[in-house]
């Protein structure tokens, strides 16, 4: 009879294990953990042995699907690989920001940078060896981010409501229409024809990425526009609708930031547009991390003077 591989020999296993769960695929769970696909076919095969002989994957025309035994399995892995990750995150000493050598790991929309980054740099000038790393605008997985500690805090327009995930609003912010000084067409009132009616110049996006967050905010409350361009990043939009009679929409905040480079009218949009919320977004796991407290307590502090 074959003897059973013991199980402390092998709890890497669970962590290639989990990387396919998240993936839904071999060679990108391998290309996360430096590992060729073989090998991590390889390990789940020893661990298919391990636990007992039932099929844990299912091969699909994209990649993998766990079975019942995989989603079984995982629900008691996952939180003890997270506790682990906690608890290496976790140096035992007090946090003290104007000591510390912590990096911070952080992911902001495009244009929420531009207003929040020169408040955090300057309120952080007597902690000169802290580090922030801000990442934004690109195709993500927010949760695999965050869960894997890639991402510690994130910035999203949408509450998370997954499991193990904590989301706090930060601010709400008016949507507005930016345009040249003085535009002819801009002197009353805006109501929904108008704003229909109006060139509009907005931030494309890829399939992958998806809307914008003020085109998805915009369309869920009936707001159609007619697009003339579409430009690679927000911060173009002011300098394309300074000098033409092209408008475009973004929050109260970044449009006043724009105000202060370009020459440009902010115009309210009508009362059925909502404001856009913002909210902080974390995984559990950096609820009793003293730094991600102190940054989360110094974030709120700026969005409340803003």
């Amino acid at each position: 009879m074959k003897k059973r591989a013991d199980p402390r020999q092998d709890l890497n296993l669970f962590i290639v294990f989990d990387a396919v769960m998240d993936e839904g695929s071999l060679s990108k769970a391998g290309k996360r953990l430096g590992l060729t696909q073989p090998a991590v076919s390889h390990a789940l095969r020893r661990l298919r042995v391990m636990t007992g002989g039932e099929r844990l994957f299912e091969r699909t025309g994209r990649g993998v699907r766990p079975t019942a035994r995989a989603h079984a399995i995982a629900n008691n892995v996952r939180p003890a690989l997270d506790a682990l990750r906690s608890t290496l995150r976790h140096t035992g000493v007090p946090f003290d920001p104007k000591t510390s050598r912590q990096t911070f790991l952080l992911d902001f929309p495009f244009g929420i940078d531009a207003i929040l980054v020169p408040e955090l740099s300057a309120r952080v000038r007597d902690c000169p060896n802290i580090e922030f790393r801000i990442a934004g605008g690109r195709a993500r997985d927010m949760l695999r981010d965050l869960r894997y500690g890639e991402t510690w805090l994130a910035l999203d327009y949408e509450p998370m409501n997954a499991p193990d995930f904590h989301s706090e609003l930060l601010y709400e912010d008016p949507l507005v229409l930016i345009s040249r000084r003085n535009h002819p067409l801009l002197n009353k009132p805006l109501d929904l024809g108008d704003v229909k009616a109006l060139p509009h110049v907005v931030v494309g996006r890829t399939e992958e990425e998806g809307k914008a967050a003020t085109s998805l905010h915009l369309e869920k409350h009936g707001v159609l526009r007619r697009i003339m361009f579409s430009v690679p990043t927000i911060a173009t939009l002011p300098f394309v609708v300074e000098n033409q009679h092209y408008v475009a929409t973004t929050t109260q905040k970044v449009a006043r930031y724009f105000s202060r480079l370009c020459e440009i009218d902010i115009h309210p949009l009508p009362a059925v547009v909502p404001p856009l919320p913002t909210y902080m977004v974390w995984h559990r796991c950096f609820d009793s991390h003293e730094g991600h407290g102190w940054l989360r307590n110094m974030l709120n502090d700026i969005c409340t003077a803003l």
